[in-house]
C-alpha cells in the first residue's frame, strides 16, 4: 500500500506538468480533464490501478489467516 502510495503521489504532478506543457495556453483556469481528456485518462488510468492493488493489499493482509 506505501510503495502504490508513493508511486501514486509521484505520479499525480507529472500528470499535470504533462497536460499543462502540451497545452500551456490553457493551463490556467481550465479543469485538466478538460483541456486534455486523453492525456488525462491515459495518466489516470494506471495511477488508479496502482492505487487500486495497494488497496486490495491493504484489505488482503487484514483479513485473518487461516491455519
Amino acid at each position: 500500500m506505501v510503495s502504490s502510495f508513493i508511486v501514486w503521489l509521484l505520479a499525480t504532478p507529472l500528470r499535470f506538468w504533462y497536460v499543462i506543457d502540451m497545452h500551456p495556453e490553457l493551463g490556467i483556469g481550465e479543469p485538466i480533464w478538460v483541456i486534455d481528456p486523453i492525456g488525462f485518462m491515459i495518466i489516470s488510468a494506471p495511477l488508479g490501478l496502482v492505487f487500486f492493488i495497494g488497496l486490495l493489499a491493504v484489505y488482503g493482509d487484514l483479513l485473518p489467516k487461516e491455519e
